[in-house]
């Protein structure tokens, strides 16, 4: 099975934790479920984590092949110089582990994750989108929580909160079309990448390779009307620390940002542009602009990364997504497999990481490479033609009657695929259980139904509803507690009785004692009629109904329904008026 979830971190930070998060179960077509929660502040998780990135550029800057050679916005202390060494960085990454476990095995959290590992096998496909706009949060190395440990094919992505669909046009092209850009190179060694990039399947690719194209060249590119697939950009890139935007190192002296290819990228995004990969450093700022044109996916850097981490990551995603893994498996495989260089390269199986506009499916290569013709056409009169015959078939079908069992069918699952909706905390549902029938009897007695009422009655709620037949005193022979319990009822406008029955036979009368207004139905409809006696399923709730046309006699003359009496005080309480319009129910404005 192939799985979605969406994990909303809403607003807060770190001090004050995050009071509203929520976790969304999907399918490929439709959420399936929902569930509420929150986390609690962590201030000790944010530190560690400021402590290893200080670290990390302690330790790193000595590597060769740094593929940023822009000077660092801050300047690290001789404190965290004289600290760095292989066994403190070793410490705070094992401690950041450790904080994300205990974190998220909070108990306001981790409710949420065993429903969704109740509905997860071991061996589903599950894209794990983090939806957050907090810079760190979009750092962070979620793939350290124990639940990827549990489920070796799910993989974490990054998403902001609002994402759009986009209309893409797709060419017919029966290739991958590949815009492969090569920037400033100045002390690293690039070419590999492209070595890379042409062991691709010949046929099945298409590339262009711009080295240090100047802008006008790249922007003329990018609005080519064959469209592309993929783009990527091998070289120099940052994102600068005060306005969380970044920025790409085109040439020797041409430094850009996404927001001078926002037109030509929403052209290339509108004729296919599917996947870019910039194989290049802190690169989450690049993805967060690329995020407001709602691009479909990327593939970025979270840090600064060695030369030859990115060389191997290209090498073992692009081996893996033109074989045929998905692409999320693409890159948990390819991000995994750099624990070797780790010996050397401290933790480079933190680096690659995914952002992913939630509404969008990532495509496979096959699809890439195979698209179908959009242009073809059939003819007009055929098509007119066929569409006549199917709505007269259809038509005559229906009016006979064939249609309705699979009509009711279909009426029916596609009422059962709709979400679960969340409890409204406007209501509160009081019941009855064993320890009460065993305490009190049953049913209640009026005397403690009444203590019940008049406790309830001390909050001021805008309705109060008694889902119990009470036509009879209880026990029978204490009518002055029956009588009590009326009068009450009569004196509270808020609170309302049931009936039953459209017919003397199957009636059940409403307190007695009390207006009719205060007294409502409780008669459900089923499908026996419309069926011929085939089907009993309840698919509809009546609010109100005109009297008997028949004349029986009944003991239940409400012509309100329960659910609608509570839901017109409640209204009333709220000054919103209800009316009829050309037969239609009008709320308020």
């Amino acid at each position: 099975m192939s799985a979605k979830v969406v994990l909303q971190l809403g607003s807060g930070d770190w001090q004050q934790g995050f009071p509203f998060v929520t976790l969304e179960l999907w399918n490929q077509y439709k959420r399936l479920t929902r569930w509420t929660g929150s986390l609690p502040p962590c201030f000790e998780l944010s530190e560690a984590y400021r402590e290893w990135q200080n670290l990390y550029e302690a330790l790193c800057n000595g590597w060769p092949g740094w593929r940023s050679d822009i000077p660092p916005e801050f300047e690290l202390d001789e404190e965290v110089i004289d600290r760095a060494s292989p066994e403190t960085f070793a410490q705070v990454s094992q401690e950041i582990k450790n904080y994300v476990n205990e974190w998220l095995d909070t108990q306001s959290f981790s409710h949420l994750e065993e429903q969704l590992r109740s509905e997860l096998h071991a061996n589903d496909e599950v894209q794990f989108i983090i939806e957050t706009e907090d810079p760190q949060l979009r750092k962070f190395p979620w793939h350290l929580w124990n639940f990827f440990d549990d489920f070796p094919y799910a993989e974490s992505a990054l998403s902001p909160w609002e994402s759009r669909e986009h209309n893409s046009y797709s060419k017919v092209k029966g290739k991958v079309r590949i815009l492969a850009i090569f920037g400033n190179s100045h002390g690293i060694d690039i070419d590999k990448d492209r070595n890379f990039l042409e062991q691709l399947p010949p046929k099945e690719t298409d590339i262009k390779f711009l080295v240090k194209p100047e802008y006008q060249e790249l922007y003329d590119y990018l609005w080519d009307k064959k469209g592309w697939d993929i783009l990527f950009f091998a070289g120099h890139s940052w994102t600068r620390i005060e306005d969380d935007i970044g920025h790409l190192a085109l040439n020797d002296t041409e430094v850009i940002t996404i927001a001078q290819l926002k037109n030509c990228l929403k052209r290339a995004i509108a004729n296919g542009l599917k996947l870019a990969i910039f194989n290049s450093c802190d690169g989450l700022g690049l993805a967060k602009q690329l995020a407001s044109l709602n691009f479909p996916q990327m593939i970025v850097m979270r840090e600064n990364v060695p030369d030859l981490v990115a060389q191997r990551f290209l090498q073992y995603f692009l081996t893996a997504f033109s074989e045929g893994s998905s692409f999320y498996l693409s890159v948990r495989d390819a991000r995994e497999r750099l624990q070797p260089l780790e010996k050397e390269f401290f933790c480079s199986t933190w680096l690659p990481v995914i952002c992913q506009n939630p509404l969008v499916t990532p495509p496979t290569w096959e699809e890439l490479r195979d698209k179908k013709e959009h242009n073809s056409r059939p003819k007009l009169s055929l098509v007119f033609l066929a569409s006549i015959i199917v709505a007269l078939l259809t038509m005559g079908l229906r009016g006979l009657g064939l249609w309705q069992s699979l009509e009711l069918q279909a009426f029916d699952y596609l009422m059962q695929q709709r979400p679960t909706e969340s409890a409204d905390n406007r209501l509160m549902i009081i019941g009855i259980d064993e320890q009460d029938i065993q305490k009190y009897g049953y049913p209640i007695p009026d005397e403690v139904l009444l203590e019940l009422l008049e406790k309830l009655q001390s909050y001021q709620p805008a309705s109060i509803g008694i889902d119990i037949f009470r036509d009879l005193p209880v026990p029978s022979n204490n009518s002055q507690d029956y009588q009590a319990l009326t009068n009450y009822m009569g004196q509270n406008a808020n609170i309302v009785g049931i009936c039953a029955g459209k017919t003397l036979a199957d009636s059940v009368a409403g307190p007695q004692g009390i207006p009719l207004s205060q007294v409502a139905f409780v008669d459900l409809y089923d499908d026996r009629q419309p069926t011929s006696g085939q089907d009993d399923s309840i698919r509809r709730y009546v609010l109100f109904r005109s009297p008997n046309p028949t004349g029986n006699i009944s003991r239940c003359n409400s012509s309100y329904s329960f659910a609608w009496q509570l839901i017109d005080n409640y209204l009333n309480t709220q000054n919103i008026e209800v009316k009829v319009v050309e037969e239609q129910l009008q709320f308020g404005s």
